[in-house]
This record gives C-alpha cells, structure tokens and sequence, in this order.
C-alpha cells in the first residue's frame, strides 16, 4: 500500500476563490484519514488533486516519495467514491462491479472471482444480477464500495460517502467501512463534515478550515488539546472562557 504526502498544496479557481492554500499532509501507509471540515473549506478539491482530476497552482502531491504531478489519474492505483454511487443504471451489480477491471483486460475467470469476492466483503453475496434500481441506497453504496474495492488500488478516497443515507444506513455504512479498511489495510482518505463520524472512523484526524490544514492528530487529541479557539469550536467546544496566561517571576 501507499504513503501519501501533501507538500504545500495551492488550488485557486478561476473565480479567484483560493480552495486549498499551503496544505501539507502525510497519510502512512495503511492508515484512515479523516478529512473533517465544514462546507466550502477545501476538502474535496483536495481529494481530486489527490486522484489527478485537477493539478494544483503550487506544490506536490507524492506518492511513496515520488511525485504524481506528471501521472495521469488511471495510471496512479486511486480509486475515489463519490457522494452519489454513480452506478451504471444498465448495468447489473456484478457488471457494475467488473467494469474496472474489464478496463485493465483482467481474464473473464480472475474477473467473477474477484466479483464473488467483492460482493461477500460487502455481504451482498448472490447480487450479482440485480439492477441498480432494485436496491436501497446503503445496497448502492456498498455496491460503490465493492467496486472501488475489487481493482486492489493503492489508495482509496471517498467523498461525504455517507451524507445521503439514513442515520441507522449511515451507522451500518461505516461499520463496514472501517471493518474492510482495517482488514485490507489500504491507505484511505475520507471526506465527511461530520465530527461523530470521523471520531468513529479515523486513524487521524485532519481539521480544514478555509483551505488550510489546523489541526492533525488522534480523535482524543482534538476533545483534550485542540490547537486553538477555532478548532474547539468546530470540533465541538461550546464552553470557552477567555483569560490571560500569566506567569510567576
């Protein structure tokens, strides 16, 4: 699996609006980071300047220490799941599922047995030909997942992959999430505005606000030693009392 490193990141759009500024990053290999934020601070222009989408104004994005500016997204081993599953509408689960791998020219056999073992990891065994339209949207999702999951990509990046499901969908989602991150041990970025949900999932958390990184550390870091006002108000502190530090001579 991949080490990723973000080196001073720079995305200003044409508007003039600077998405990402100064960013730096590092994701060890097999780790779960969260990239928690509120709306508009960054978060998925990071992910696409990770996947190749989009190539930043200034900086680097490394990939085990070389750099990926220069590699076309399909040649980079990331997989990126977005919000919406976006899954073919024509296409059965399995053929959903294989699509990838049909695109690498992967042999007919080696692809049916990695589908049977997608669809077991996200236990929808015996799926494989249903239609989109036939399954509820956590089954869409773990669908996206399965398929994200079957081309054995270097890094995974998943985008707000839960903020269209119920609550109790959401609650299943990340539980199967965390449990085949774990035992894959794939390098994953997640996306998700939600502070429950990256306390419940992530390895570590990185906090974006206005496009820079403030605060990196373990969920109880961030409830016992948030970096400043700003970062305990987001992450959840509702009691800040003002003062000022003095110290005895």
């Amino acid at each position: 699996m991949t080490t990723l490193a973000l080196e001073n990141l720079e995305m200003t759009y044409g508007n003039g609006v600077r998405a990402v500024a100064g960013l730096d990053l590092t994701v060890a290999h097999g780790e779960l980071m969260v990239l928690l934020g509120p709306s508009g601070s960054g978060k998925t222009t990071t992910l696409r300047l990770i996947a190749g989408l989009i190539r930043p104004a200034a900086g680097d994005v490394l990939f085990d220490g070389q750099t990926m500016l220069d590699v076309p997204p399909e040649r980079r081993g990331v997989v990126m799941v977005f919000q919406q599953n976006t899954l073919f509408p024509f296409r059965t689960v399995g053929e959903n599922i294989e699509f990838g791998l049909r695109m690498r020219k992967t042999d007919r056999q080696d692809r049916q047995t990695r589908v049977g073992d997608a669809l077991a990891a996200v236990q929808l065994s015996g799926f494989e030909d249903r239609w989109p339209d036939e399954l509820s949207g956590g089954q869409k999702q773990r669908v996206a997942l399965a398929r994200a999951l079957v081309v054995r990509p270097e890094l995974l990046l998943l985008d707000e992959p839960l903020s269209s499901l119920e609550p109790a969908l959401r609650a299943e989602m990340r539980d199967t999430i965390t449990h085949l991150q774990r035992e894959i041990g794939i390098t994953t970025v997640l996306v998700t505005h939600d502070q429950l949900e990256a306390v419940a999932m992530a390895d570590r958390i990185a906090l974006m606000i206005d496009g820079r990184i403030r605060q990196v550390g373990s969920p109880l870091e961030f409830f016992e030693r948030p970096a400043d006002a700003d970062v305990a108000r987001f992450f959840a502190g509702s009691n800040l009392i003002p003062g000022d530090e003095r110290r005895e001579r």
